[in-house]
């Protein structure tokens, strides 16, 4: 557990150097683009797109294509297979679930990485939530791929189990 929230916030504070820009061209509602990186902003919004289509239409050839072999989901570590898996049964006990992105999609992007947050809109049982969101890509042979999705209130409710963890071994010691 304390390797995947190091990991997990590794990949965030990695990310953190554009953070004010972000939130800036978020206000006026601009999308981020840090010079040189128009081109691979454009595919990784594409990909973006593709993997919000995939989760409506159900594709698993598609989640297949988006995934790298190995996938931080939700703060939990899985292979590609084990992520799909666990993302089309999810999908199929939900099968009114429908999800859209609000808003514009931020990209920040630090050499073979990026990453793209974006609120994601989803829809289950007639109900409609927003979660701010993102998904890590890195490239891999010329492609990206997703390494790690997740969303902002998941990872607080980690950080929130983790220190409550922490605090526990440190009161359990001390006794």
């Amino acid at each position: 557990m304390n390797k995947i929230l190091y990991i997990l916030l590794l990949l965030l504070w990695s990310f953190n150097s554009n953070a004010e820009e972000i939130v800036t061209a978020n206000i006026y509602n601009k999308p981020y683009s840090s010079e040189g990186f128009g081109e691979d902003n454009q595919e990784l919004e594409g990909l973006v797109k593709k993997w919000n289509k995939a989760h409506n239409e159900r594709g698993l050839y598609t989640f297949s294509d988006l995934y790298a072999d190995d996938v931080l989901l939700y703060g939990e570590a899985n292979n590609k297979d084990k992520c799909i898996d666990k993302k089309m049964a999810y999908l199929k006990a939900k099968p009114d679930y429908y999800q859209q992105i609000k808003g514009t999609i931020s990209i920040q992007q630090n050499g073979e990485r990026a990453k793209c947050s974006f609120v994601k809109s989803v829809t289950i049982n007639q109900k409609t939530k927003d979660y701010p969101s993102y998904l890590i890509f890195q490239k891999m042979k010329d492609e990206w791929r997703i390494v790690a999705e997740s969303d902002l209130l998941t990872d607080n409710n980690l950080a929130k189990k983790a220190a409550k963890q922490q605090h526990s071994k440190k009161t359990n010691t001390k006794n």
